[in-house]
């Protein structure tokens, strides 16, 4: 699959460097591309079959269990796929450790998410699908062979197996909604989503030559991958928290109905960063490389990639508030109203969110993964007190301008605040400006 870009954008002769990653990227994107259509399709149909308040009470449910989500990944993704880049000899054990301690995560985190839902969920129905969400903190760890797929470039085998998988899950969701099924099946089916997917890619990952079997763990390297893990755990619970924590104060605050009439402007708004989260993940390896053997061009090519990240999401900003009026009301019908104004004010969260992706492997490859947990704190807290200001007065609107306001705080505008990161700060402005990167940020 081979990709080339429009001859008038401004960065069309810096795509050779990115010949190979946007090739493989166009696999996963393929996949997600995939993904995100039936996905997309048959999620209005459910959310439209159950309506504001039991698609509220649903997304309420995996907010909750999102926050436990965060933790259960232990941050290692990444450093994951850096290990694997720079130490292929020890993917046996690098493989084995992560699993592992995901694994281990995975177990702790489900009964933790289960036993704080029971103890402190607003209603019976909003536990007991918590509690059955919690399943995928643990079923979910076949995650984790994805980092052997990334670091070897070859997304296409992992991306088919997945497809496979959402096509049979998408079909098994039509027939829940022509059947009238109970909420609690779609719970379900989620559950079995998050086994299958993790089954067929253990799978490919053995049809494509791996070994499980000589897989090891290593305490010493569980040990030194968690020291260096640590804050992107932080990190990850505080980016979930000022992402899905406005659901959840906004079924304690206001009322489920307004949950769904904000999830359903969210799913319009979060499934963007698909293009982002793959593009990143997808050239992460290569810049990995960069900066142990080309540091100047690691850091021109960090720029080149925000400022490719910005310029789509500039573009989806656009499209999306032009057309929230007209496409909300013929999407999910006269009942989401109000979801239209959501989604208007959630695209402008966009370009913010797309470059702190694009600063991902900069903060890897300079291991200044504290820094990042600090910018997310800071995030998740003015999130946090906004809600808690606008929410009363202004619903799901109030939420959503929370939520864009932290997330240029917590992805550029606190970069700004520390004398490290200050030069990664001028990079996101020149990339959200479109303007060219500099030889060094």
């Amino acid at each position: 699959m081979r990709f080339s870009l429009p001859r008038w954008l401004p960065f069309q002769s810096e795509f050779p460097v990115w010949q190979r990653v946007l090739e493989n990227s166009g696999w996963m994107l393929a996949e997600k591309t995939l993904r995100w259509t039936i996905g997309f399709t048959v999620g209005v149909w459910t959310a439209r079959y159950l309506g504001p308040i039991q698609y509220g009470t649903l997304n309420y449910a995996l907010s909750f269990i999102a926050l436990f989500g965060g933790a259960a990944s232990l941050g290692i993704d990444y450093i994951g796929v850096r290990e694997l880049v720079r130490s292929p000899e020890r993917k046996a054990e690098i493989l084995g450790t992560v699993l592992g301690l995901r694994i281990a995560s995975g177990v702790a985190l489900g009964l933790a998410a289960t036993g704080t839902a029971l103890a402190f969920g607003n209603d019976c129905g909003g536990r007991a699908l918590t509690s059955v969400l919690s399943l995928t903190l643990l079923l979910g760890c076949g995650d984790i062979f994805d980092l052997w797929f990334q670091a070897e470039l070859r997304a296409r085998s992992a991306a088919t197996a997945r497809t496979a998988v959402l096509i049979a899950i998408a079909a098994s969701r039509v027939a829940l909604i022509l059947l009238q099924a109970p909420l609690a099946a779609f719970a379900w089916l989620i559950v079995a989503e998050s086994a299958l997917t993790s089954i067929a890619v253990i799978h490919v990952f053995r049809r494509s030559g791996g070994y499980i079997g000589g897989w090891r763990f290593s305490a010493q390297r569980a040990r030194a991958l968690l020291a260096e893990s640590w804050p992107n755990i932080v990190s990850n619970i505080a980016i979930l928290a000022y992402m899905r924590i406005d659901r959840i104060m906004l079924g304690e605050m206001k009322s489920e109905a307004a949950v769904g009439v904000y999830s359903a402007a969210g799913v319009l708004a979060e499934m963007w960063y698909v293009i982002p989260l793959t593009i990143v993940a997808s050239a992460t390896p290569m810049i990995t490389r960069l900066h142990q053997e080309y540091p100047r061009e690691y850091l021109r090519v960090v720029g080149q990639l925000a400022r490719v990240l910005a310029a789509i999401s500039w573009l989806l900003a656009v499209v999306l508030c032009l057309v929230a009026w007209l496409l909300v009301p013929w999407l999910y019908g006269d009942a989401y109203v109000g979801t239209g104004l959501v989604l208007g004010i959630l695209a402008w969260g966009l370009p913010f969110g797309f470059v702190g992706v694009a600063a991902s492997p900069w903060y890897l490859n300079e291991r200044l993964f504290v820094v990042a947990m600090w910018r997310h704190i800071a995030g998740a807290v003015l999130n946090l007190a906004l809600n808690f200001a606008l929410i009363p007065r202004w619903g799901a609107a109030g939420a959503a301008l929370a939520t864009t306001l932290a997330f240029g705080v917590a992805h550029v505008f606190a970069n700004a605040f520390y004398s490290r990161t200050r030069s990664l700060f001028r990079l996101q402005l020149r990339a959200l400006l479109l303007q060219p990167p500099q030889n060094q940020p």
